[in-house]
């Protein structure tokens, strides 16, 4: 018989080579792996020769990527890119791959091979680092590069579409004096307590980010839930909220929401009409949190009636009383809990 001298020269390598080696037919079904293959995947040579390299496939990568792959591998060329694998043992691993059709002597494909190398560790480093660039440290909210880039891609659906969605500004009342009086780790637990509380308060599809200092911003994707969505947050953020000082503290908001298409067609004009709602219901003043829709004509609405908030009745207040709330904790506290921790 002659020999295959493609699939022997292909074998003579791979047994020599500590990357993941594979063979293949025309049609994909493994006709051999090298021992390097075996230690990355779990898979012996004797479980996957007559099976195809789909018996790897993690679910993760689309259709698409592997009819891309094949049709690069059909017009005679090499395919480079990293794969999302599953081992033997249902773990996931990143494999940098290359895959080239093997040449006959007479210029036909008879077979493919394969090389690759586990590289996990450096596809986490660059998904850390694509997460640091685009998330807000203190929270691990989207910040304000990556919420400007989702309104830009939901404008532009929409527009092709014709679909509506609403974008509101929050701004947390009083978080100026919770930093000054007490100092930044409470300010810290303020915001964290906020951005869970918004997080909690909108849908899944929606977003949810920290624009800077005491800002955040959401995208709600349905314009008709938004009133529904806007007493959640008012109601969440007013509830009560221990922020280290061994006392329970609301943490009222003010916010602004602006609509595409109605209120402006894109992203300039919907964030400045959400900021001067926003600003508008923070004028209004009164005790609890606070939201209006953007049009100077349009209604503030509250989480609580202006009389609940002052007195001694438990309700909401106003940035000064919570202010005055919180010196009140510290001082009940401050015998108990040193500032700056035990003395020696």
């Amino acid at each position: 018989m002659k020999p295959d001298t493609a699939l022997e020269r292909a074998t003579w390598l791979l047994e020599r080579s500590d990357e993941a080696g594979i063979v293949t037919d025309l049609h994909g079904r493994i006709e051999y792996v090298n021992a390097a293959f075996e230690a990355m995947t779990g898979y012996r040579r004797a479980e996957v020769l007559g099976r195809t390299p789909a018996l790897l496939k993690s679910g993760r990568q689309s259709p698409e990527f592997y009819r891309q792959l094949w049709a690069c591998l059909s017009s005679g060329q090499e395919f480079h890119g990293v794969l999302l694998n599953r081992r033997h043992d249902g773990s996931l691993y990143h494999e940098e791959k290359t895959i080239r059709p093997l040449f006959e002597t007479d210029g036909r494909v008879l077979h493919y091979m394969a090389l690759g190398r586990d590289v996990s560790q450096r596809e986490q480093a660059l998904e850390k680092l694509h997460f640091d660039a685009t998330h807000d440290g203190l929270t691990r909210l989207p910040n304000r590069t990556l919420f400007l880039d989702r309104l830009a891609q939901t404008l532009h659906r929409a527009a092709r579409n014709g679909e509506h969605f609403a974008v509101a500004l929050v701004d947390l009342n009083g978080f100026k004096g919770i930093n000054d009086h007490f100092g930044h780790a409470a300010g810290d637990e303020a915001l964290q307590a906020v951005a869970e509380r918004l997080a909690r308060s909108v849908r899944q599809a929606d977003t949810t980010a920290r624009l800077g200092g005491d800002e955040f911003a959401l995208l709600l994707h349905d314009v008709h839930e938004v009133g529904r969505i806007m007493r959640t947050v008012l109601q969440a953020c007013d509830e009560a909220q221990t922020l280290g000082l061994g006392h329970r503290m609301p943490l009222p908001v003010s916010v602004g929401v602006a609509r595409y298409p109605e209120d402006g067609t894109n992203a300039s004009d919907l964030m400045r009409l959400a900021d001067e709602a926003m600003y508008r219901a923070k004028r209004a003043g009164g005790p609890g949190s606070r939201w209006a829709m953007a049009g100077a004509a349009s209604e503030v609405h509250r989480a609580v009636p202006p009389s609940a908030g002052d007195g001694d009745g438990g309700g909401v207040g106003d940035g000064a009383t919570l202010l005055k709330r919180m010196r009140v904790a510290w001082s009940q506290r401050a015998t108990r809990l040193p500032l700056n921790g035990p003395r020696s």
